[in-house]
């Protein structure tokens, strides 16, 4: 499927806990990795898929490609790292069946992040230097 952006503002600071309050885990969204037009074995992280408690709803959050992610147990609790930027996409869909069938203009929503971490992770100690 393709889509198209219609909004993407990476200017504007976007609060993710006043706007989609808790955030719980539910997977990763991974794809094929292709070298030289041949698929390899490898899979890459693009999304995680995350369920919003205010909205009620699943949504995905568009990870930074070339990094590595952990896969954390399904509904738990997680925060962002870091920037989130949302965006507003629009993509070609079909409604209805038989002679009632429609092509409409279908919107979704996402966010482009830095990370996530579980909530209440506990920080790494700061190392002290000697001397």
């Amino acid at each position: 499927m393709t889509f198209n952006v219609d909004k993407f503002n990476q200017g504007t600071a976007y609060d993710v806990r006043a706007n989609l309050g808790n955030l719980k885990f539910l997977s990763l969204e991974k794809r094929p990795v292709f070298k030289d037009g041949q698929r390899t074995d490898e899979m890459e992280v693009t999304h995680a898929i995350v369920y919003s408690e205010k909205i009620g709803d699943n949504l995905q959050l568009k990870l930074a490609l070339g990094k590595t992610y952990e896969e954390l147990p399904f509904m738990t609790e997680i925060q962002i790292i870091g920037a989130a930027s949302p965006f507003i996409y629009n993509f070609p869909n079909a409604v209805g069946f038989g002679d009632n069938r429609q092509e409409i203009t279908d919107f979704g929503f996402s966010l482009r992040v830095d990370g996530y971490e579980r909530l209440g992770m506990k920080q790494p100690p700061k190392e002290e230097k000697a001397g």
